[in-house]
């Protein structure tokens, strides 16, 4: 891939990110000023849950799909993304109702709105995201899926705003997945040919997705789980802990073009150019993992204020700890999602987030209980610590091997 190729893909995936993240930043702040921080808290934790939810309908396709579909030849690809989205359907119909109980269970109030949040927010476990990054189509992935849940997102909390109940929001949460499933399955079948997956097909799609949803699950655990604990442990503290994880999620979503391209890149190129490019992804995981650790302090102490309109303080100890987990995000999603599965090593990656599920969830009840949220993020801290250490162990293990 040519360095002019590569500049243009990371301007148009930055493009996405800078529309997604304005687009939920806008909403959050309209959502509390219009609803009230309680009713946003709510709304936040049924988006975690929902989160959980999706991560587990994708079936990992978001950390295997773009480098498969960036191996196949192009008249393969659309087969591929209809098996994916058929067997993601079949999830979803298990998982959509579950998370519905979770999300009602999950707060002291507003339980309504949590799980109807939580259920809406499953669906975008359907996304084609994946696809237009394995393929590089920034554009597509901008018209198929940014645009209309970006647009949908905006109009619920316009709608809260103006008086409307915050039913709106997971009402528009469902409009919006419904819009981007359908455009992103009519512009991939306007590429080639479609080989549609039978019932039995969905199934076997299911099985051979379980290791890479093995990886997505674990990353569940000590990453969309900690707001769900500190509802449940630490419930005064719940408004806080919900901005600072937002910040969390906002900040690597704008380091997320940084890793789609090398996902492109590591994948893309021939085998003999592997170790070097898998090298250099990795330094400039480092890299940005550092200043985006470093900024986020900064960009809280700036935008908590805006956001909430100076309802919700939030702590300097949970913001520096967030801060951590931001800047080792960034370095394990590089390793992770693009270095480790473009060589095949996908067990590597199943095996630190395991650990790193192990280490929260041994955790979080003793800390969170002696030290409600300090001690929910603290868990997080240390699980994301144990998971990039072993992700660059298999990483500088398998580079040896490879050289």
């Amino acid at each position: 891939m040519s360095a002019s190729s590569v500049r243009a893909r990371l301007g148009g995936f930055t493009l996405n990110v800078a529309i997604s993240s304005l687009a939920g930043l806008i909403a959050i702040a309209l959502i509390i000023r219009g609803a009230g921080p309680s009713a946003w808290a709510a709304v936040a934790v049924g988006q975690a849950v929902g989160g959980i939810a999706a991560l587990l309908v994708s079936l990992g396709w978001g950390v295997a799909g773009p480098a498969r579909v960036a191996s196949l030849p192009p008249s393969e690809r659309p087969s591929c993304f209809a098996q994916a989205l058929g067997t993601r359907i079949v999830v979803l119909a298990l998982v959509l109702p579950l998370s519905l109980v979770v999300g009602c269970a999950a707060v002291p109030d507003h339980r309504w709105t949590a799980g109807l949040v939580a259920a809406a927010s499953s669906t975008f476990g359907l996304n084609a995201s994946w696809y237009f990054t394995g393929v590089g189509t920034p554009m597509t992935l901008l018209r198929c899926e940014t645009v209309p849940r970006a647009t949908t997102s905006l109009a619920g909390a316009v709608g809260v705003l103006l008086g409307g109940s915050v039913l709106l929001v997971p009402l528009a949460t469902i409009v919006g997945s419904c819009a981007a499933t359908a455009a992103g399955w009519t512009s991939v079948a306007r590429t080639g040919p479609v080989v549609l997956p039978s019932l039995r097909s969905n199934l076997t799609g299911i099985k051979d997705g379980l290791t890479s949803l093995s990886v997505t699950s674990s990353i569940t655990v000590y990453s969309a789980l900690p707001l769900v604990f500190a509802a449940v442990l630490a419930p005064d503290g719940l408004a806080p802990f919900a901005l600072l994880d937002r910040f969390k999620n906002f900040a690597l979503t704008a380091m997320g073009p940084a890793v789609q391209v090398a996902q492109g890149y590591t994948a893309g190129g021939t085998r003999h150019g592997l170790v070097r490019r898998t090298e250099r992804t990795f330094v400039l995981g480092v890299v940005i993992g550092v200043v985006a650790a470093a900024a986020f302090p900064v960009a809280v102490v700036v935008g908590s204020q805006v956001m909430s309109h100076g309802t919700i303080e939030v702590p300097l100890s949970l913001t520096l700890m967030f801060s951590v987990v931001v800047g080792i995000g960034v370095v394990s999603s590089m390793i992770g999602m693009a270095c480790l599965p473009a060589r095949g090593e996908i067990g590597g990656v199943s095996r630190s987030t395991a650990t790193g599920a192990f280490v929260f969830l041994s955790l979080v009840l003793p800390l969170g209980a002696r030290h409600d949220a300090t001690g929910v993020a603290l868990a997080a801290v240390l699980a994301e610590v144990c998971v990039v250490i072993l992700l660059i162990r298999y990483f500088l293990r398998g580079r040896v091997v490879n050289a």
